[in-house]
């Protein structure tokens, strides 16, 4: 298991570990004192149950909204907001709904600099100050439904809020327990974003890639920088766009520089990041090294790696896996796969990249039908 792989087990155990606690002193003892007839639905697990739904999907808006509000304060707009799927985005000026992946526990929010120098701390603090104003509001119901006349609890039919009141505040520090551990994990969280904005590079990294991944959604092309020669997670991101816009342009030994120069600092980049650029670098191979010497190249990459390429989990290793299924694995099988999770793949990606990636993805489909044409006949009934 890789490091960030190790850390999100513990993370996630941990949240397990302090969900059992609470869940059998404080909620338990909260729960007893109700009176069932008194309960929504009638019925205490029913209602906790409901409650605990309602919990999450509530304190996974308030993170984003957390966001929105920070990214505003930081001199942001929001490209998008995406919450268990549920995806609002900004294109060409217009708002859309669509159901999209996220990279992150509950959600993503997408930001774009909206002035020069924008500040993404207010973006990253935004969730945590929310939650605050929330364990605030969960105080002041507790306070008012113990107050007390002649000794006797005067809201005694509402004593179940106090339950509900509870297991939202335990579910949203739950969750912030998740976006603020100062660790690389399964994820991106705001912990370990904060870490990353530690470093000056990190910060004009970040508010380039946001205004390319903006610009990406209205279907244009950014203004893009010279390739980073200081390599981190933010800029070997941006190394990946600009590799790709050096195939556009026919560059082809330029993106393969920019793309080995960013690799040989692996432990500074994530592995989503790091397998991305893997998978175009071997596309390009695909289309360049003798079959032996690419076979070769693809079994010394590190299982990990190898199992991320074949699982076709980004677009780029699918790309390249449409060479490997033929050359490597010789299976029309997963020829087959790797092109139907491509198509998957290709629905996630802004306007602005699936050009360039259809582009490629149709050079490499009909090269690979005019060298391997039985890979590509039908089955004869």
């Amino acid at each position: 298991m890789r490091k960030e792989e190790i850390t999100s087990f513990i993370v996630y155990i941990a949240m397990i570990v302090v969900a059992v606690i609470l869940g059998f002193t404080v909620l338990r003892e909260l729960v007893s004192q109700l009176d069932q007839d008194l309960v929504p639905f009638h019925n205490q697990f029913v209602f906790a149950l409901v409650v605990v739904l309602l919990a999450i999907l509530v304190n996974s808006i308030l993170i984003e909204v957390g966001h929105v509000i920070g990214g505003k304060i930081g001199g942001y707009t929001v490209a998008s907001f995406n919450v268990l799927w549920f995806c609002w985005y900004k294109t060409k000026g217009r708002v859309k709904f669509g159901f999209k992946g996220y990279d992150g526990l509950t959600g993503e929010t997408k930001i774009r600099p909206k002035k020069e120098n924008p500040n993404a701390l207010p973006y990253v603090w935004g969730p945590i100050a929310v939650y605050f104003v929330e364990l605030v509001l969960v105080a002041v119901l507790f306070a008012i439904l113990n107050i007390k006349v002649d000794g006797e609890l005067l809201l005694t039919n509402y004593r179940w809020m106090l339950v509900a009141a509870f297991i939202f505040a335990a579910v949203g520090g739950l969750i912030n327990l998740y976006n603020y551990v100062p660790f690389k994990l399964d994820a991106m969280n705001d912990g370990y974003r904060l870490i990353l904005l530690q470093k000056p590079i990190n910060k004009k990294a970040y508010n380039i890639m946001l205004e390319l991944e903006a610009k990406e959604l209205d279907g244009e092309k950014g203004e893009l920088p010279e390739p980073f020669e200081e390599i981190t997670n933010y800029t070997a991101s941006i190394n990946l766009m600009i590799a790709y816009d050096r195939l556009e342009k026919g560059n082809v030994d330029e993106a393969l520089a920019i793309i080995d120069k960013t690799l040989e600092n692996q432990k500074e980049v994530g592995d989503e990041t790091y397998n991305s650029l893997e998978g175009l670098k071997l596309f390009i191979k695909c289309n360049r090294d003798k079959e032996e010497d690419l076979t070769k190249y693809y079994q010394e990459l590190d299982s990990k790696t190898k199992k991320a390429i074949s699982s076709c989990k980004d677009i780029e290793m699918a790309l390249s896996y449409l060479y490997l299924s033929i050359i490597v694995e010789k299976s029309k099988y997963e020829l087959q796969h790797a092109q139907t999770m491509f198509q998957k793949d290709l629905k996630k990606l802004s306007e602005g990249r699936k050009a360039i990636v259809k582009k490629l993805y149709d050079q490499a489909i009909e090269d690979l039908s005019k060298k391997y044409p039985t890979y590509f006949k039908e089955e004869e009934e």
